[in-house]
């Protein structure tokens, strides 16, 4: 799940909400050869959409230099032409249009759109307060006034906004469940927003409104969706244009994709997802395999194809918008999802598995590296040892060291469930500090129950840090599939006085354990083995292909016995 706040350089955006439902800061912002003009495989969505902005004013320090290119995209030799020529929609947040450096920046924007026929949109909140709601964060406007001003300068200098994409306001007024919380009716949410929705045409009368909401483990709040959709047709007179999927990166969440998927063609609803990272990727590079993972699983293993495919990043990655063919960039992941999409097939052969790989053509590749892995969604797996870096936030003094579960951004949203939680480590680089915290009472590693009607808040130790300091916490994890993003380890910080200054998580998850790499033979056929151990267990199996600089990855993938 996500969270957000107002940016400097984009405006109001979201971090993934499995680091917590806390507003934070952000930001928007291989080698590919590439000779002919890419088009949209049939395998893939049928628009791309793209976040981008322009300068602004009193840009926080912490955002300089974040996708700072973005601000060049506006001119006809800037290096993003093939993602441009197939990008159907450029994302504006209403920070990048209020507090635009000037308005020629804007003008320059919206002239440059029109000349590259691509339609602006401005995502938004739509929602208006009320006394009986005391929540005033995402999803909701400051007053009708701020949408109506935003509106009326895309107006003056030029644009033509052709959507607007409310910003979660279902999941905000009726399914979160943080601090304040409403929990108000669908109807009543599609009420308030129908109000803003005819403010909003007085200025653009031609304006499609869409939507992005939560997708996370959760089926009954993915099926709600739905009902929202019908709410907001009856409430306003026609469907939404979209939804976009903002999603958690879970295993349950992505699965959830397709009755979603159902629900809302039924509906002549677009489903749109936006493709982005992990919140653990950080690093411009780790982003991008993330996110190419992320596209690769939901349309080749899972088959949910969206109507839009949305790029963007509330993260400090990827720290570039261009050029289009340097990877890591924001126009690069794009561009990879703009290549030919090739098939890989699995099956099972005696006590291991065989495949082949062809292209967009059927023919077969030869000599391409598959990796084929055990994911392990029973659970039944040895705990293995997973950790994140970062560094102690300023003015801290101290962490506790826990396990959260059912609580603070997690969810045991699938059933009752279990998972394994060893020897935790917290260590700091340059101070020598290093601290083991046994995750409870023995046996070492624990077993944790899990069931969604209990919620698991234990706080192990208080342990000093170094403000400052690099550190790493560690620990080793293993959840079955159905446990995901249930619970987590967790590092929360505080200053002297015993404020919070942030957390680190170690969320549950099913170990991904690499097995092998083989190449392909002449055929485009491979035979793996796999280990007695790890069949036992009864995982996942999965194979995947990388890419290459004018191929799409791909990925196949065989349940358990």
């Amino acid at each position: 799940m996500f969270t957000k706040i107002l940016p400097d350089l984009l405006a109001r955006r979201r971090q993934p909400r499995l680091a917590g439902f806390g507003a934070r800061l952000c930001a928007l912002g291989s080698h590919l050869v590439v000779a002919a003009l890419l088009i949209v495989s049939p395998a893939s969505a049928s628009e791309i959409w793209l976040i981008a902005g322009v300068p602004v004013l009193n840009q926080d320090p912490q955002w300089h230099g974040i996708r700072a290119d973005s601000a060049d995209m506006w001119t006809a030799d800037a290096p993003w032409q093939m993602v441009a020529r197939n990008t159907r929609v450029i994302l504006f947040p209403p920070g990048v249009v209020l507090r635009a450096k000037d308005d020629d920046v804007l003008k320059q924007a919206f002239s440059d759109l029109k000349r590259r026929n691509i339609a602006l949109a401005l995502e938004m909140g739509l929602l208006t307060q009320t006394d009986s709601c005391r929540y005033r964060g995402e999803g909701y406007l400051d007053d009708i006034q701020t949408m109506k001003n935003a509106l009326e300068r895309i107006r003056r200098t030029g644009g033509e906004l052709s959507y607007i994409a409310m910003d979660e306001p279902f999941y905000y007024a009726h399914q979160y469940s943080g601090p304040n919380a409403c929990h108000e009716p669908a109807t009543e949410i599609a009420r308030r927003v129908a109000a803003t929705v005819a403010g909003a045409r007085s200025i653009f009368p031609n304006v499609q409104i869409g939507d992005e909401e939560v997708v996370n483990g959760s089926r009954p709040a993915a099926d709600e969706l739905a009902e929202w959709a019908d709410a907001y047709r009856a409430a306003v007179g026609e469907p939404l244009a979209f939804i976009h999927a903002d999603v958690d990166w879970s295993g349950l969440a992505m699965r959830n994709l397709k009755p979603l998927a159902a629900a809302l063609k039924a509906r002549q609803v677009a489903l749109g997802i936006i493709y982005n990272a992990n919140a653990e990727a950080r690093s411009d590079d780790a982003f991008a395999q993330s996110a190419t993972e992320h596209f690769t699983e939901i349309e080749q293993v899972l088959g949910v194809h969206p109507d839009h495919a949305v790029f963007q990043s509330w993260l400090h990655t990827p720290t570039r918008m261009m050029p289009e063919n340097q990877p890591g960039t924001l126009t690069n992941l794009a561009l990879r999802y703009l290549q030919p999409v090739p098939s890989l097939s699995l099956m099972r052969e005696g006590t291991g598995i065989a495949g082949r790989l062809t292209d967009a053509h059927g023919q077969p590749v030869s000599g391409a590296e598959i990796t084929i892995e055990a994911i392990d969604i029973a659970g039944r797996m040895t705990p293995a040892d997973r950790q994140l870096t970062g560094t102690v936030p300023k003015d801290a003094a101290a962490a506790m060291i826990g396990i959260r579960a059912n609580a603070e951004s997690s969810c045991v949203c699938a059933g009752d469930t279990t998972a394994t939680v060893g020897m935790i480590r917290y260590s700091e680089t340059g101070t020598g500090r290093k601290e083991d915290i046994a995750p409870g009472a023995p046996p070492i590693p624990r077993s944790v129950k899990l069931s969604p009607s209990q919620t698991i808040v234990w706080n192990l130790k208080q342990i000093p840090v170094t403000a400052g300091a690099s550190y790493t916490l560690s620990a080793p994890i293993a959840a079955a599939a159905n446990a995901e993003r249930a619970g987590y380890v967790t590092a929360i910080f505080f200053d002297r006085s015993g404020k919070g200054l942030g957390r680190s998580m170690l969320s549950f998850r099913p170990l991904r354990q690499e097995l092998t790499k083989i190449k392909m033979d002449a055929d485009g056929r491979f035979k793996v083995a796999i280990p007695t151990s790890i069949a036992a267990a009864h995982p996942e199996l999965r194979a995947y292909y990388a890419g290459s600089a004018t191929v799409r990855p791909a990925m196949s993938s065989i349940s358990p016995l």
